[in-house]
């Protein structure tokens, strides 16, 4: 039974964020940079994960059709005046066919009834970015008007670990606003490279 009184069903603010970054120099001359952004907590909605079910285009909905299911709760074996309530030991089926469109679980329960099943935890671990950098020694540089010649590749959003199940936990519907934690179709974080030649005179 849907709860008739809405109510929070996740918060999107982390309980805490970190971001590590070492460097390591060899010979004065090679550089490795790295940072490693971490995300404790934090709730996200995914519209993509509940419409998908609600459609039965899902993994999930391809695997659990089939499914009977004994779902935690209780039932009332006394009457209204009363009550005497057991544990549940009604097993249902997520999918019948026989029962029609309107009993099946994903429906019914999924994207056009309750939020609550789309609410996953946005924790993450992600190798943000690494850097490697290479500096001509100041030998090779002697005889020209150069006085520093450095060359670095980079790249961004290169790992990612998270349980989410969605396209990826840090994009929102919404952009660049306060009402983030919003996942319906958003596009993820692009994996970019670069390369950059540093020259001083």
């Amino acid at each position: 039974m849907l709860d008739q009184t809405r109510g929070v069903v996740g918060d999107p603010n982390p309980d805490w964020i970190m971001g590590l970054r070492n460097t390591f120099t060899f010979f004065n001359s090679l550089s490795v940079s790295a940072l490693l952004d971490i995300r404790q907590g934090g709730d996200v909605w995914c519209g993509t994960c509940g419409i998908i079910d609600y459609f039965g285009t899902s993994k999930a909905t391809g695997d659990q059709r089939n499914d009977v299911v004994v779902f935690d709760g209780v039932i009332n074996q006394g009457t209204a005046e009363n009550p005497e309530y057991v544990a549940n030991n009604t097993a249902v089926s997520l999918y019948d066919p026989a029962n029609g469109l309107g009993a099946n679980y994903w429906v019914r329960y999924g994207f056009g009834g309750t939020s609550e099943g789309s609410i996953f935890d946005a924790s993450w671990i992600r190798l943000r970015e690494v850097t490697v950098s290479y500096s001509l020694p100041q030998s090779m540089l002697a005889n020209s008007s150069l006085d520093q010649v450095s060359f670095a590749l980079s790249g961004r959003n290169l790992w990612i670990s998270t349980d989410y199940p969605g396209v990826d936990p840090e994009t929102n519907l919404t952009g660049a606003t306060n009402g983030f934690g919003l996942d319906y179709f958003n596009m993820p974080n692009t994996r970019s490279y670069t390369f950059n030649v540093k020259l001083v005179f």
